[in-house]
């Protein structure tokens, strides 16, 4: 009697896996992904960088931008852009840097479900230029 119980339970417990490896992943949230762009047009205070949506799996962005610190991996409590007008490549200016100072960057996308963040790019900006006196 022991053993047809035992069985019973291990017959349960396979059912249980089976259905949650069915069912349990198609209600978790994809995301997009993001990749972030090459930083441009390095000066003392700012920059120009942006990302590309490399794969919107179906899911709705509704802000993008980057964001921006002197630590590896910023996050949108850190300095950041705000776009609403989503579009694949997206472009934004960095501003309020400081001279010779490293920054890492990285594009985000954003929705009701959380935030993606894509590749960290790192970056030093320029001295300020010397006045032609």
């Amino acid at each position: 009697m022991k053993t047809n119980m035992k069985g019973q339970i291990y017959k349960l417990l396979l059912v249980l896996v089976v259905f949650l490896i069915a069912n349990g992943c198609d209600n978790l949230p994809l995301f997009p992904t993001a990749k972030t762009k090459a930083v441009t047009e390095i000066s003392s205070g700012t920059a120009i960088c942006g990302g590309t949506i490399v794969n919107e799996n179906n899911v709705t962005t509704t802000i993008q931008g980057v964001c921006w610190g002197k630590v590896e991996k910023p996050t949108i409590a850190d300095s950041k852009t705000i776009s609403k007008n989503i579009s694949r490549d997206f472009t934004a200016q960095l501003t309020g840097l400081l001279p010779e100072t490293t920054y890492f960057v990285r594009a985000y996308l954003s929705n009701s479900d959380g935030t993606v963040y894509g590749n960290e790019v790192s970056f030093t900006t320029t001295p300020i230029a010397a006045l032609g006196l």
